[in-house]
C-alpha cells in the first residue's frame, strides 16, 4: 500500500501566498486575488482623480461666477453617479469586495447626494481613516478658538466629519451628538437614514463598544 505522499507548493504574487495541497483548490485561488487587488487599485485612483477634480473646483470657487461654480460642480457630480453605477455592475456578484468597498460606496454616495461638500472630508471617509477625520475636527476647533474661522463657516463640515465618524463605528462624545443634532442639514439626515443598515465597523470598533467618549 503506498502511504499518501503529501506536496505542497507557496506561489507568491503580488504579496500573496496559497498553498497546494494534492488537488486542494483554495476557494479564493491567488489569481483572483491578484485581479481583485489590481480592481482595488483602480478604483481608488479613479475615486482620487475625481475628487481631486471636485477639489480644484470648490478652491476656484471665488474666481468663478455663480453658474459657472454650479455647472462645473453638478458635472464632477454626474461623472461620481457614472461612477457609482459603474461600480455596482462591476462588483456585481462578488461579496467579497462589494464588503470591502463598501465605505468607498457610501463615500460616493455621500458626495452625490450632496451630503458631504467637503472633498478632503470624503477622501478620509473613503480611506476609512478615523484618526485624520479626528485630527482634522480637532483642526477647525482650535482654528474657531483663535478666530482663525468663523463658527458658521466650518459647522457644516464638522458635521459632515461626525456623520463619517459615526459612519465608521466610532463613539462620538455626548456634546458631539448634541453638536450633530444641531447642525445636521437635511442632506446629512436622509444620507444617514438610507445608510443606517450599511455603519462601517473597523477592526476593534464592534457594535457593543461604540459607547460615547467621555
Amino acid at each position: 500500500v503506498l502511504s499518501r505522499r503529501r506536496f505542497k507548493l507557496v506561489v507568491s504574487v503580488h504579496e500573496v501566498c496559497i498553498a497546494l495541497v494534492f488537488d486542494w483548490v483554495p476557494a479564493r485561488p491567488w489569481w483572483t486575488m491578484a485581479v481583485e487587488a489590481a480592481l482595488r487599485r483602480n478604483i481608488e485612483a479613479q475615486l482620487e482623480r475625481l475628487l481631486c477634480q471636485l477639489e480644484d473646483i470648490e478652491s476656484l470657487k471665488t474666481e468663478m461666477s455663480a453658474v459657472e461654480f454650479e455647472r462645473e460642480r453638478n458635472d464632477t457630480l454626474q461623472q461620481l453617479s457614472e461612477f457609482e453605477d459603474s461600480l455596482q455592475k462591476t462588483l456585481s456578484g462578488n461579496l467579497t469586495m462589494q464588503s470591502e468597498l463598501e465605505v468607498t460606496k457610501l463615500a460616493i454616495r455621500a458626495a452625490i447626494s450632496k451630503a458631504f461638500k467637503t472633498p478632503q472630508v470624503i477622501r478620509l471617509f473613503a480611506q476609512k481613516q478615523p484618526a485624520a477625520l479626528r485630527e482634522r475636527l480637532a483642526q477647525i476647533d482650535r482654528d474657531v478658538k483663535l478666530g482663525k474661522a468663523d463658527h458658521d463657516a466650518v459647522a457644516e463640515q464638522a458635521a459632515e466629519i461626525l456623520t463619517a465618524l459615526k459612519k465608521l463605528g466610532e463613539p462620538l462624545a455626548p456634546k458631539e451628538e448634541a453638536f450633530l443634532r444641531k447642525h445636521q442639514t437635511r442632506d446629512l439626515c436622509d444620507f444617514e437614514a438610507v445608510a443606517e443598515e450599511g455603519d462601517v465597523h473597523l477592526p476593534g470598533h464592534s457594535a457593543s463598544s461604540t459607547t460615547s467618549r467621555q
